[in-house]
């Protein structure tokens, strides 16, 4: 354990991922993977294990938004942490 450590999980539904990761594109094929083949990959081991670190989180943070929610979620939860 790490003394102010704070383990923070963001996450995001499943559809919300596979939308982003098309739009984006960044693996290669990526962006022609049917919804499908996104759910099948999303119960792979190391995909999977996110999920049971995300349970230990002490901040969890709902990702459906546009960027700019996500920081405002993130800078509030950091002010909270600070007070």
């Amino acid at each position: 354990r790490l003394s102010n450590f704070v383990l923070v999980y963001v996450t995001a539904s499943l559809k919300t991922r596979y939308r982003r990761a098309l739009k984006r594109g960044q693996k290669a094929g990526e962006s022609k993977q049917n919804y499908n083949e996104f759910k099948s990959e999303s119960r792979l081991p190391t995909e999977v294990y996110i999920g049971s670190i995300g349970k230990r989180a002490k901040i969890k943070l709902l990702n459906e938004g546009t960027l700019e929610e996500l920081y405002k979620e993130v800078n509030d939860k950091i002010a909270k942490l600070l007070k």
